[in-house]
């Protein structure tokens, strides 16, 4: 039984991420994506990225799930994994898994700096924003636009050359999204007490 999105029992789920990995029992193979829904909506077709299932592309798909370095022994087997290039393939994702996928219980995961335990769970539809990093600095009003992918360590690298600093996370590869949702303090607060 797959744990679904939003169960208390996380613990059950620590099990099933961590068995193959701990203790080499062998996490069997999620359910597929409904393959009349792919056919029909054209999904691979459409997405400026890629599309990696278990059935089809396993040796990269194997590649981008354990991809997950910062949590290897929590890495699930999600259903799919979509490597998102752009807003628009993110947008046709979640249109997708909420179209298609909620009624035969698969979930959404988002995966970006990858450090969350639950990026890539078994019975999930990924999305996989980590090729997304762009960090594009307005100097004149001081501000930036992150992509959903970006780690601090992205926006470090980007806005030191503006004189410009913010919170981040404490570690530089740390993504930005799941700090900003989760975390909220990073070196700089810490530095100055914030």
């Amino acid at each position: 039984e797959i744990p679904q999105f939003g169960d208390d029992n996380s613990e059950s789920y620590l099990k099933m991420g961590c068995a193959e990995s701990r203790e080499g029992i062998r996490i069997p193979d999620p359910p597929e994506l409904p393959p009349s829904t792919m056919r029909r909506t054209g999904l691979r077709s459409v997405l400026q990225g890629r599309l990696y299932t278990p059935r089809y592309n396993r040796e990269m798909y194997d590649e981008v799930r354990n991809s997950c370095v910062w949590n290897i022994e929590s890495v699930g087997k999600p259903v799919a994994i979509a490597t998102c290039n752009s807003a628009d393939d993110v947008a046709t994702c979640v249109k997708y898994v909420g179209k298609y996928c909620v009624k035969h219980g698969i979930f959404l995961c988002v995966a970006a700096g990858k450090h969350s335990m639950n990026c890539m769970r078994t019975g999930s539809f990924v999305v996989d924003l980590s090729g997304m990093r762009n960090v594009r600095v307005n100097e004149k009003e001081q501000w930036a636009d992150v992509d959903g992918g970006a780690t601090w360590e992205d926006v470090t690298e980007a806005t030191k050359w503006y004189k410009m600093a913010t919170t981040s996370g404490i570690a530089e590869a740390t993504g930005v999204g799941g700090t900003i949702t989760q975390v909220v303090f990073g070196s700089p607060s810490l530095r100055f007490n914030k």
